[in-house]
């Protein structure tokens, strides 16, 4: 399946099950019901992507998303003129590049490292 029709045709339920544990998606279920019932003039898809963002940023923060921010991220979508799948998939893929890059690297081991573990191993024979 597609990225577009992924997010064309599934459900919520779907997405909660697939990003949720259990007990979270028992506690989501009602806030996502009220945010689908609210009456945006764009398609299933930008609902669907809106959901997913806000259940991934919410995360990040150890939370679960409410009705509130699940409102402003759609309001948000609307400002940014997101309004096709197409636009919600390039708006998902460039966070995840971003994010991607945000990703601390290891820090390089100094040189001397290399030593100081083999004084460490002679020390424990």
């Amino acid at each position: 399946m597609t990225k577009y029709n992924t997010l064309e045709y599934i459900t919520p339920q779907e997405i909660l099950e697939v990003m949720l544990f259990p007990q979270e998606q028992v506690i989501m279920l009602e806030t996502v019901k009220q945010f689908y019932r609210h009456s945006y003039d764009v398609g299933t898809s930008i609902y669907n992507g809106a959901l997913i963002f806000g259940i991934i940023k919410s995360k990040e923060n150890n939370r679960l998303p409410n009705i509130v921010y699940l409102r402003k991220v759609m309001e948000t979508f609307e400002n940014m003129q997101i309004k096709t799948t197409a636009a919600i998939i390039k708006f998902l893929e460039d966070y995840k590049s971003y994010q991607n890059k945000q990703i601390k690297r290891a820090i390089a081991e100094p040189e001397y490292m290399d030593d100081f573990e083999a004084k460490i191993a002679a020390m424990e024979l």
